[in-house]
Order: structure tokens, then sequence, then C-alpha cells
């Protein structure tokens, strides 16, 4: 028998959850992982989404990207994902998945529903903050007034108009 450490009673009781509801979402991935698929015949990067701003702050998402398949279409699609969310942070050029954590954008989830398994979330689209609809290459978005970027530099995440703090500017 083993002891448990605590009191039972010292915590509420944890249900699970319940999907987000659809819409869109500003969050971050703030963990992220490469897994090997079931079959082992491929690699995908596990990403966790945490919902940085809003009702829901604090609420993880998970997305998986089929990096590496022997289904080439699969690969197109993960890749293209990755791209976009690449886009939607400012960081186009980048090279690992580390580079791609810990900086906001605008997700779009749904719920999705297969058969035999409990609702779940998808994120189906990435953003980024205060700007138009992705791809923002195919129409250059104009950077916020009084923004000035540096040579070589990644694009910054626009901030949030004056008198409003997110939680993920460190202030």
């Amino acid at each position: 028998m083993a002891g448990l450490g605590f009191n039972p009673n010292d915590y509420e009781p944890h249900q699970g959850f319940e999907p987000l509801p659809n819409g869109d979402y500003v969050a971050m991935i703030t963990e992220e992982e490469i897994k090997q698929t079931k079959a082992g015949t491929g690699q995908y990067l596990k990403f966790t989404w945490t919902v940085v701003d809003g009702q829901y702050t604090g609420r993880k998402l998970w997305s998986n990207h089929n990096i590496i398949n022997p289904n080439e279409t699969a690969q197109q699609i993960a890749r293209q994902e990755i791209s976009a969310i690449a886009h939607a942070i400012g960081r186009p050029a980048a090279s690992t998945s580390e580079e791609l954590v810990n900086i906001p954008c605008r997700i779009t989830v749904r719920i999705k529903q297969e058969a035999g398994r409990d609702p779940s979330n998808e994120v189906k689209k990435w953003e980024a903050i205060g700007q138009q609809p992705f791809p923002a290459q195919a129409t250059p978005v104009a950077p916020p007034q009084g923004y000035q970027q540096s040579p070589g530099q990644p694009a910054a995440a626009p901030q949030p108009p004056s008198g409003h703090t997110p939680p993920w500017s460190g202030n």
C-alpha cells in the first residue's frame, strides 16, 4: 500500500476538460517534441499550445504534424502547417522547432468528433496577432505604427493598444 502524501480534501476534484469552444484564441507553443509514428515509419512534431489571453488563459491544446511520413500528402500538409505557424509568429526562416516556442499568435480552434472518441480540439489556422489573415506573404501588411525592425532581426509580435498588457509580455 502506498501513501498519497496529501489530503484529497485539499484539492478541487478534476474531471477532465471539455474541448474549447470553436473560435479564435491567442496562444503560443509552450512545448515541442519529435515523436515516432505508431507504425514506426515516420516522425511527427507534437506541439503543446497554451492559451495566453482571454477567458481560457492557461488551457492547453495539442497539434501533431507529420514531418517525415511515407505518405507524401500527409508530409506536405504538415510542412505547410509548420510554415503557416512560422509565418504567423514572424519566424519564417526557422530551422528548428525550438525557434517556434513562446511566441504568441492567433489560432483558430475547432471541435472534432471521431467515432468512438470523446470530442477534442483541432487547431485549424494560424495568424499573426493584429494583422490580416494568413498567408501574410500573399499581400504585404504594413507594420504597426511606430514599429521599426532592425535589419536581419526576426519580426517581433505586434503589441496591443496601450493600456492593455497581455500575459505573454512579461510586464
